[in-house]
């Protein structure tokens, strides 16, 4: 095929795929969402530029062949999580190829870590018929490892010669780092969680996945650590060594009554910023179990208002 070939079937296909990476974008952000998995899902369709530009590098002679016509991103908050996105991944396309980057080095090699699908949509999946068929490639990083595959072809171009011993060394180190860093920072997390003193931040993990699932939206964590440093007194000992169980049993009991909140409040510009945040979640509990007791430590520090705010929002009478 000729250069202008490709070009114009680009300039044709592409709408098309803009749609089905709108389409994987939407798919897998709502299967992730329900399950509570933090994450960030972004999707693109290449560009008429960028298509060309790889075919030239390349040396494509068939359209068909190029494979990354569509991609997404999934870039996890918590390393601990990729598992989770690959079982969605497994679960809602067919996967025609699959790699695993870092499967590829050997013991004593560092690299690039993320996971690749090359997947399509099944036929009973509600989106345009147009999608189905169609290729789109999936990555999955965590967060070091998306910002090491933002620079590493700068870093990594092959050059017409090997370049110096000490560049190379520098360039492995700087991978290096990005593994050390994924490891370290899943330690430190589960580490964090386990002190005695630091429940507030055990808590907030809990609540952010179950926040996560009803509005995917960012937190201001040093409100939220502050705010439940405040309302943990309303909980027992007892219950905030089971917190994990009674979240989820509030959660599972109330359901559609939080879906049916943070639907109704998504775009009221008006509404209590405190909705927005996952602690939210842990005040509706306690307006439903411990009333009095939550109404006596959030005064200590807070202001009345707000947890009027929420009671009224809940559909109580604020205690």
């Amino acid at each position: 095929m000729h250069l202008d070939d490709f070009r114009t079937r680009w300039i044709a296909d592409r709408p098309t795929y803009v749609e089905l990476a709108e389409a994987v974008v939407s798919l897998l952000s709502e299967e992730l969402r329900r399950n509570g998995v933090l994450c960030d899902v972004s999707g693109r369709a290449k560009e008429i530029a960028s298509l060309l530009t790889k075919v030239i590098r390349k040396g494509y002679t068939d359209y068909d062949k190029i494979g990354d016509k569509a991609g997404v991103r999934v870039i996890v908050w918590y390393p601990e999580d990729v598992a989770a996105i690959d079982e969605a991944v497994l679960r809602l396309f067919k996967v025609n190829e699959y790699e695993d980057k870092e499967s590829l080095l050997a013991a004593d090699q560092f690299g690039y870590a993320g996971k690749h699908y090359q997947v399509t949509i099944p036929e009973m999946t509600k989106c345009s018929r147009k999608c189905i068929g169609l290729g789109c490639e999936i990555q999955v990083h965590t967060r070091a490892q998306n910002l090491w595959s933002d620079v590493a072809h700068d870093l990594t171009y092959k050059p017409a010669q090997e370049p110096p011993r000490e560049l190379l060394r520098n360039v492995n180190r700087l991978v290096a780092l990005v593994e050390l860093f994924d490891r370290e920072l899943q330690i430190i997390q589960n580490d964090v969680r386990q002190l005695p003193n630091f429940q507030e931040a055990a808590m907030l993990y809990e609540l952010e996945k179950a926040f996560y699932r009803f509005a995917a939206r960012r937190c201001d964590k040093a409100l939220s650590l502050l705010i439940l440093a405040t309302i943990k007194g309303a909980f027992s000992a007892d219950e905030l060594s089971q917190y994990p169980t009674l979240l989820h049993d509030f959660v599972a009991q109330n359901e559609e009554k939080l879906d049916e909140i943070f639907q109704t409040y998504a775009n009221d510009e008006r509404c209590s910023p405190l909705l927005f945040q996952p602690e939210s979640i842990a005040i509706f509990e306690r307006l439903e179990s411990n009333p009095p007791q939550l109404r006596e430590k959030w005064d200590l520090a807070l202001p009345a208002t707000y947890l009027d705010d929420l009671a009224t929002i809940w559909g109580v009478a604020s205690p």
